[in-house]
């Protein structure tokens, strides 16, 4: 019951600190205000977490750990390969829309060694992501004919420079629509399965 109690203020109080974030801009927020809105004493945060940034890194990992709940569904759901491959990562975009700029701004602000910790947040996942996008080359599904290591390599580029667009400019576009279609256009998707205008990567605010 003590462990169940602790899982649930731990998470009680990621998901309090994400929506004072939205509201607020993860700057404003301080560790009282935290600690009033979840109705706990501040030794008790101490408990679970040594910082805001701990706690924002410990909101991704609830994330990965969605990712990995999902992981085995995924795979079995017999949906095109490309599909897979989306679906693998699409809880982080979600996340990224769902927690607002405030979130964005400062995962851009980290010291470049912390930032790489957190992009590393699907790295257990990139095996079987090479193994997926192997197999939409090989049935035709994408046309990129870069190794799989290197289509997974610009996908996180694609993500740190899509993240830093939004960000620049205030959420103004679809995160998540941008990075589906800058995917389908750099792997080369077929076209008849593609969900995306290519007017969402013509007409990002560049």
């Amino acid at each position: 019951m003590d462990i169940e109690r602790n899982n649930e203020t731990k998470q009680m109080l990621i998901s309090t600190a994400l929506k004072l974030f939205k509201i607020s801009g993860y700057e404003k927020v301080t560790i009282n205000q935290i600690c009033t809105e979840v109705g706990i004493a501040k030794n008790t945060f101490y408990y679970y977490f040594n910082s805001k940034e701990d706690l924002l890194e410990a909101s991704v990992g609830a994330v990965q750990n969605m990712t990995v709940t999902n992981l085995t569904e995924i795979l079995l759901s017999g949906d095109a390969y490309f599909e897979q491959f989306w679906q693998i990562q699409k809880p982080i975009y979600d996340f990224v829309t769902e927690s607002g700029i405030g979130i964005s701004q400062q995962f851009l602000i980290l010291r470049p060694e912390k930032r790489q910790e957190l992009l590393h947040v699907l790295d257990e996942f990139y095996a079987v992501m090479g193994t997926v996008l192997q197999k939409a080359q090989e049935t035709g599904e994408i046309r990129n004919s870069s190794s799989p290591q290197e289509l997974i390599a610009v996908t996180r580029l694609l993500f740190v420079g899509i993240i830093s667009l939004w960000t620049s400019f205030k959420g103004g576009f679809e995160f998540t629509d941008a990075m589906r279609a800058a995917l389908e256009a750099s792997l080369d998707l077929r076209t008849d399965m593609r969900k995306t205008s290519q007017e969402s990567i013509i007409k990002l605010p560049f």
